[in-house]
């Protein structure tokens, strides 16, 4: 009878833990990416680990970057978030492509060692899901990325009218 026990106890841990999101080490490559619009935005947090800081910020670019270099633990934490809240109940293997982006009002993407994986919000998800969703939503911009400082070099030639004395 113990050895019965003991066997459902360690098959029902077993399944649990199974269940849901793969959680990444700290020491490895990641990022977490909100899409919006069908792709029309795209806004990226990562770890040093994925993305270097100082290649990231001072690169020049025509256009302001929506990708931030955060700790591992912040990176860590919105993975776990995104978990905690159905990422694994309805993520899917692969990256958003560029083709399938458009049927997604919404999308998270997640790269680590594991690979790349995403879940998307359409317009047959029901509204246990938007909810979840925009929890998620949320959470990213509120709590994680807007709080994430990050300082970049822009070229734009008609942006100098602001600092010119009339």
């Amino acid at each position: 009878m113990q050895k019965l026990l003991l066997l459902s106890s360690l098959l029902f841990f077993t399944s649990c833990a199974s269940a849901g999101i793969h959680t990444p080490s700290a020491d490895q490559p990641l990022r977490v990416s909100l899409l919006t619009q069908g792709g029309a935005s795209r806004f990226e947090i990562a770890n040093a680990a994925h993305t270097d800081p100082v290649e990231l910020y001072s690169r020049p670019r025509t256009q302001g970057s929506t990708m931030k270099v955060a700790p591992d633990a912040v990176v860590l934490d919105m993975i776990d978030y995104l978990g905690s809240h159905g990422y694994g109940d309805h993520e899917r293997r692969g990256s958003v492509s560029k083709a399938g982006v458009a049927a997604y009002a919404r999308a998270f993407e997640i790269e680590s060692s594991a690979g790349i994986s995403h879940w998307g919000l359409t317009r047959g998800s029901d509204i246990e899901e938007l909810k979840a969703m925009t929890k998620c939503f949320d959470y990213f911009f509120n709590e994680v990325f807007n709080q994430i400082e990050a300082y970049q070099t822009v070229e734009n030639q008609d942006g100098d009218f602001q600092f010119k004395e009339k």
